[in-house]
Parts: C-alpha cells; structure tokens; sequence
C-alpha cells in the first residue's frame, strides 16, 4: 500500500469522525425545525440529503482534494453511490438479522464495517478517480 493511500485512508476516518458528529447536529436541528411541519418522512430525506452533501464537501476538499473543475460530476455521483449503498446495506442488514439471525449489535457492527470499506472503495476508484 502507497503512502498516499494510506494518508487518504487516515484522512477518509478522521472525516468520517467529524461527519458522524455533523450527522448528530443536523439530524437534532432538523428535527426540531421541521418534523412538526413535513413529518419524519420528508424530514429525514432532507437530513440524508444534507448529511451526503456534508460528506461529499469534506471528502472532496479533505481527503481526495480534487478540482473544483469536476465539482456537480463529482457531487452526483457521490449522491448516486449513497443512494445504491443505502439499499446494498439495508439487504446486507436483512441478511445478517433474518437469514443469518446475528444478533442487532453483530448485524450493525458488520455493517457499519462493510458500509466504511465499501464508502471508501466508492470514492477513492469512483467519485474522486483522479
């Protein structure tokens, strides 16, 4: 493994670190604005929406630092990609709890794995190809 992998690896956790606690600010602010007003429905596609367009912005500028050139080709096709890891987990998900019978914490740890390794494979030979 070169030693820009491993930096972008390094980078690609701290980013998902200060995502995470992004994730929680959002997620609590939105709630309290807008969950009365559309439902949880609509309130948590426009929190998944802010929290792909956060992650989009850090990994871009943060951990793979390309052009700005490329900048709504790249944002789409992150979007795209988390769309399509929210339905290839969410199976992974079913199939660890209904066909496997792990336990919910197993299930979620394994995931949780999978989703990071698989995010980072998304960006570093797709979104973010340099």
């Amino acid at each position: 493994m070169n030693k820009s992998l491993k930096s972008k690896i390094f980078k690609f956790g701290f980013v998902g670190l200060f995502n995470l606690i992004m994730s929680v600010i959002i997620q609590y602010v939105f709630i309290i604005l807008l969950i009365d007003i559309l439902g949880s429905f609509f309130t948590a596609i426009i929190i998944g929406y802010l929290n792909i367009s956060v992650s989009f912005v850090t990994n871009k500028f943060f951990v793979f630092k390309t052009s700005t050139k490329f900048f709504f080709r790249e944002y789409l096709k992150h979007l795209s990609a988390n769309i399509l890891l929210i339905f290839v987990l969410s199976f992974i998900f079913y199939f660890f709890i209904d066909i496997l019978q792990l336990s919910y914490v197993l299930a979620v740890i394994l995931n949780t794995l999978i989703g990071i390794t698989l995010s980072f494979t998304i960006n570093y030979f797709f979104t973010f190809k340099s």
